[in-house]
């Protein structure tokens, strides 16, 4: 599989607020690597913002879950990990000014855990 091939990924039952908490953090981490000028691109692309169109759609018809499904470049896990470990490497550096909560951490990891086994193990979207 090529990193540009696009595949659906489905992902069930996600927790609506914090999965558009996550969403917002991770634009912020975005925004505060490209000020510093530091990283590579990410490249997460309109996959990325039809999950927060899912997840806004769902917070407003008062849905505490969403089942986000997008399609996404093969190696999005790839690139959500090593966005989190750069931010992570930053953060204690004291250069980034973007923080997570426990719960952010907890959603991030699974979300990438996902996506890896959904993209890269050819599991089902």
């Amino acid at each position: 599989m090529q990193p540009d091939e696009q595949r659906t990924v489905r992902l069930p039952a996600v927790p609506t607020a914090l999965y558009l908490r996550l969403h917002v953090h991770v634009d912020d981490v975005l925004r505060e690597l490209a000020q510093l000028g530091v990283g590579e691109e990410y490249g997460l692309g309109p996959g990325w913002d039809r999950a927060w169109e899912q997840a806004s759609a769902a917070q407003q018809a008062g849905r505490e879950e969403v089942d986000i499904e997008l399609c996404v470049p093969s190696d999005t896990a790839e690139r959500l990990a090593a966005l989190f470990e750069q931010a992570d490497a930053l953060a204690r550096a004291g250069l980034l000014l973007a923080s997570d909560s426990p719960a952010l951490r907890e959603l991030r990891d699974w979300l990438v855990t996902e996506l890896s086994h959904r993209l890269q193990d050819g599991a089902e979207p």
